[in-house]
């Protein structure tokens, strides 16, 4: 019999997919499913005033029967006479369905007023119900508005049997569709992909539906159901216009049998390929686990996605784990799925805490702990062969998750003094530059808890202690990552870093970025997009900025979020949530992933809309997938200096923040952007950049600084902050700084976004970048919250382009063009136009129309 944990995986991987995608794993049952007759509300929008402000209860959800007592209480900072409340309740149409109106004086001061009325003759559906206070001539109502819905359990029944009988008949058709698509292809059978994937997930939500409504749960319900009310009228429209958008019904031909890893990418033969799909929980290893893991890949084959990624904690035994890869090895090879393997080196470590017990200090997995260390290395080097035998679709193995150490130790203290004679061999000049005491080198101590003065909290000494630790690091990767290859030769090694290169302090206990990009085969991370809190709608550029770093590190290697996640929890609107997954995953791989691994329980697999949103963009851009590549190997033509120096300095106050804000300017202006770091200015990559931006950097090495030093003096570019780079990495105050020149632009302001797009329009008035078509306002100034690349491929001029601000926005493009084709939506598309909030295009775009060239008499 499976254990409690076994079956809970088992059955609950995926909200999505316990209620949607394998709803046969929650059968429903032979009881009478309960009635339901109810009024739901969301919370309220209240606009504000200057003199009168509107306090709402939350109000919860009430049975239809009952009547709603509705308390609102209005403050006047003056008063107004004969003000009218009003209650309105209008449904989808805008049709009035209900109102009551209540008539009084506004005291200054607070004012209560009071509704009391019944929803039980409303329809069943979706209403808007809204309070409108309007107290004065001389001013527009104040309103307020929440979104009610009228429940019942008995019109979901009705609803889901007409959609049912509905789904069929679109079935029919879509055969029907497929079939002639085949017969004009002349091929034995064709699969419309969009078409199918709208008829699966209905299949799924209606099953979904059905399911939540013998068990009485209201809200899969209700989230299935609105998902139906949508997605069948949609489908039909699809239906009927299928003639028009025939890029939609292409039928995918590549052979996914192989792919290769080249030129920073997955390819099949000559197609790029990007990798999506899931990642599975922590895996048992019961026979159940087995049905499982064939289940998951069958449904991803089944839904087009292509990857899959199977967590393995080290803790399992040395057979546990080989049966585990057979078995994973075997689901995949049967759908013809990519696959991962995410070594986890953190879970389940309490096994080993016993025998142990510091493995867990400092507050983390310790994986420079000894007998740790060992165990970790023994597990890995010998699954190396199994993984080796069925190397075939194998994508990549990471080797950990989120790796952290804390070399501690006699022998780590002598070999850091070891380095430090050799590096600073006066004594005397060393307490200098550390501002310590040491009577000899042997009183140098590390991982001490130092007071407010002591040289551990110098900077010279803490960058000397953080570079050299992580060093250790890179050395032990590096040996080890050379002993797995020996085993394993074919299969791409990785390693997964956390998204947390922007944060204060990280540098302490993390690998270095750098290192680990030149040491492993492909780059791997996390990544995590979410509802936007300020002018975007989403929670840009913190992502974005993330993985135009990991790229930037190592171009032609390709980048693999293995562990992503699309938090659409918080969103009440449909159309929302497809736009933030939609927007999501073009984000992501405009800015170099080769992919995107959703979690097992990311929120996207609760809303058949998301998923759906998900699985069509996966579609979207594996069938534009050279044009994306061409994207990710554009040449960037701009350079954010991102210093290591700076990030350990005081813990990368403020040259983190700065070099974000640098990107979230800068990316606006349309151009490639990446990052520099002082390693590849040693190698020479300022040689082939047009501009340099230089964010508030408080430390640089001496090399580096001579380097952009010479690069400003023979006439380069730079956009930067007047900070000029005061010290050097050792903290050591510098006696020169990177001086102005006729092509310097001084970002002015308070060090925001806005100065360095700025900046940027500056740079572009004085000639120093080409000409690209790139959105702009209707003034011909750049937007700041519309995103925008331009690629030329044989000819032929393509425009990336998203609006992610909250609002619509007007959107002009420079250049001659002035439309072209959205191939993500199959759409005729002309500028200037409105594009609506994180709406994502990529536009093909005209040629432009040849001058007349006739003589005007």
């Amino acid at each position: 019999m499976p254990t409690a944990r076994s079956l809970r995986f088992a059955i609950l991987p995926l909200l999505f997919l316990s209620g949607v995608l394998c709803a046969s794993a929650l059968p429903a049952t032979a009881d009478t499913a309960a009635s339901l007759e109810e009024i739901w509300f969301d919370s309220w929008t209240v606009e504000k005033s200057n003199t009168v402000t509107i306090d709402l209860p939350v109000l919860p959800s009430v049975p239809a029967a009952d009547n709603i007592d509705l308390g609102i209480s209005i403050a006047a900072t003056v008063p107004y006479q004969k003000t009218a409340v009003i209650l309105q309740v209008r449904d989808v149409q805008n049709n009035l369905a209900q109102r009551l109106e209540s008539i009084a004086d506004l005291r200054q001061g607070l004012n209560d007023f009071r509704f009391e009325w019944s929803g039980l003759s409303l329809t069943p559906g979706r209403y808007t119900l809204s309070i409108q206070v309007d107290y004065s001539d001389a001013f527009p109502p104040l309103s307020a508005h929440t979104c009610m819905r009228r429940i019942s359990s008995e019109a979901w029944q009705q609803k889901l049997a007409q959609s049912i009988e509905t789904l069929s008949k679109l079935e029919q058709q879509s055969t029907a569709l497929s079939e002639g698509i085949a017969k004009k292809q002349r091929q034995a059978q064709v699969t419309a992909p969009y078409l199918n994937l709208g008829v699966q997930t209905a299949h799924r939500a209606i099953e979904a539906a059905k399911d939540a409504l013998q068990q009485s749960n209201w809200s899969v319900v209700s989230r299935n159901m609105e998902y139906l009310e949508t997605a069948l009228p949609s489908l039909q429209a699809a239906l009927v216009f299928s003639t028009q958008r025939p890029e939609l019904c292409m039928t995918e031909t590549t052979d996914h049998l192989t792919c290769e890893l080249r030129q920073g990418g997955f390819y099949c033969s000559d197609k790029a390929l990007f990798l999506f799909g899931l990642g599975l929980p922590n895996p048992e290893t019961t026979t159940e686990e087995q049905a499982f893991l064939e289940n998951q890949a069958a449904l991803l084959s089944r839904y087009n996605l292509n990857f899959l990624v199977l967590n393995c904690p080290i803790t399992l035994d040395k057979s546990q784990i080989a049966s585990l890869l057979d078995r994973a090895a075997s689901a995949a090879e049967h759908e013809q799925l990519f696959w991962a393997l995410q070594f986890q080196q953190d879970e389940d470590v309490e096994k080993l805490m016993d025998v142990q017990p510091a493995i867990i200090n400092p507050g983390f997995v310790n994986l420079a702990h000894v007998d740790f260390n060992k165990a970790y290395r023994d597990q890995l080097l010998a699954a190396m062969p199994h993984l080796q035998n069925r190397s075939g679709r194998i994508a990549a193995v990471s080797l950990a998750d989120n790796p952290r150490f804390h070399y501690d130790g006699e022998e780590v203290r002598q070999a850091f003094i070891n380095t430090i004679k050799e590096k600073h061999p006066d004594r005397m000049t060393l307490n200098r530059l550390w501002h310590a005491k040491l009577a000899s080198y042997d009183e140098i101590s590390i991982w001490e808890n130092p007071k407010e003065h002591s040289y551990h909290n110098q900077r010279a000494y803490q960058y000397e202690w953080q570079t050299f630790h992580r060093s250790l690091i890179a050395d032990f990767f590096s040996q080890f990552k050379q002993s797995l290859s020996s085993l394993a030769p074919k299969i791409p090694l990785t390693l997964t870093q956390p998204d947390t290169a922007f944060l204060p302090g990280e540098t302490r206990s993390t690998a270095g970025r750098s290192d680990m990009s030149e040491i492993m085969d492909l780059q791997a991370c996390t990544v995590r997009f979410e509802p936007g809190d300020g002018v975007y709608a989403l929670n840009y550029p913190i992502p974005n900025a993330y993985l135009t770093l990991m790229r930037s590190y190592q171009p032609d290697k390709a980048l693999l979020p293995l562990k992503g996640d699309i938090d659409v929890s918080t969103i009440k609107e449909s159309e929302m949530r497809v736009r933030i997954v939609t927007a999501a995953l073009w984000e992501s791989v405009i800015s170099g992933a080769s992919g995107f691994v959703l979690a097992h329980d990311s929120s996207v697999f609760d809303y058949p809309d998301a998923f759906e949103a998900f699985v069509r963009s996966t579609m979207d851009i594996n069938r534009l997938g050279n044009i994306v590549v061409a994207f990710q190997q554009d040449t960037p033509e701009i350079g954010i200096l991102f210093s290591e120096a700076a990030k350990i300095m005081d813990d990368g106050v403020p040259h983190l923040e700065s070099a974000r804000f640098a990107f979230e300017g800068s990316s606006f202006s349309g151009y490639p952007i990446h990052y520099l770091t002082e390693g590849q200015i040693l190698k020479g990559g300022l040689d082939k950049l047009k501009v340099l931006i230089m964010p508030e950097t408080m430390a640089i090495s001496d090399e580096a600084f001579l380097k952009i030093d010479a690069y400003v003096e023979a006439g380069g570019m730079v956009a930067r902050v007047g900070t000029p780079i005061p010290y050097n990495e050792s903290g050591i105050s510098r006696n020169d700084v990177i001086r102005t020149s006729p092509n310097t632009v001084l970002v002015r302001g308070m060090n925001l976004p806005t100065e360095y797009l700025h900046a940027m329009d500056a740079v572009l008035d004085r000639g120093k970048l080409p000409l690209i078509p790139r959105p702009i306002n209707a003034h011909g100034y750049p937007l700041e919250g519309v995103r925008s690349r331009y690629v030329r491929i044989q000819n032929q001029e393509y425009l990336y382009i998203i609006n992610l601000r909250r609002a619509p926005v007007g959107v002009h493009i420079t250049g001659a063009s002035e439309g072209g084709r959205d191939l993500i939506l199959a759409r005729d598309v002309e500028f200037p136009r409105e594009m609506e909030p994180l709406e994502v295009m990529l536009v093909q775009l005209d040629s432009p129309a040849p001058a007349d060239l006739s003589v005007q008499e």
